[in-house]
């Protein structure tokens, strides 16, 4: 009976060479993969501008995503630079001012059609907030709104936890999850 024990280890080969490089090198890959998945940006777009309401929606979807996503607003004041934006972005939820400008900052489509394209296009849950209270003057114009492609629609002064309820019910976070 034949024992083979080496009095001098062999070399290693090349496999055995390259195995732990390979696992650190698979081990970082994983973990750079799972760094994404956690650093996933939520991406708002706010069309027709109201100065100062926009950051205060963006601290407020910060607060609701921290740790989960990181958010990024996109702020347009027409609705072709919107458009434009979109056709090579993808955006979380939109958030369309109504104010006496906004036919104007919308261009020569009403408001309606221009709903009806956003959610037609991009599925994706839409705002609308108003700066004067039309919701008890206009009940059937804000119904048509509703009609036409939103999610929701809020007169300002408006409870945040109105704009949570309404953000919850559509889904708006649920990508984050």
């Amino acid at each position: 009976m034949t024992e083979k024990y080496a009095l001098v280890r062999k070399a290693p080969n090349a496999v055995e060479k390259a195995a732990p490089a390979a696992k650190r090198i698979l081990s970082d890959m994983v973990a750079d993969a799972l760094a994404l998945r956690r650093k996933r940006v939520f991406e708002v777009a706010i069309c027709g501008y109201y100065d100062g309401l926009d950051e205060y929606l963006i601290s407020y979807i910060q607060g609701k995503l921290t740790g989960k996503s990181d958010v990024q607003c996109n702020c347009f004041t027409y609705k072709e630079e919107l458009l434009t934006a979109a056709a090579d972005k993808s955006f979380d939820l939109f958030f369309v001012f109504l104010n006496p400008d906004l036919p104007s900052r919308i261009g020569k489509t009403n408001v309606l059609e221009f709903l009806a394209d956003l959610k037609k296009k991009f599925h994706t849950p839409i705002f609308i907030i108003s700066n004067f209270n039309i919701a008890h003057t206009y009940h059937q114009y804000v119904s048509s709104l509703i009609e036409a492609g939103a999610d929701a629609f809020f007169s300002m002064p408006f409870d945040i936890e109105d704009l949570e309820l309404a953000l919850t019910a559509c889904g708006a976070f649920a990508k984050t999850a």
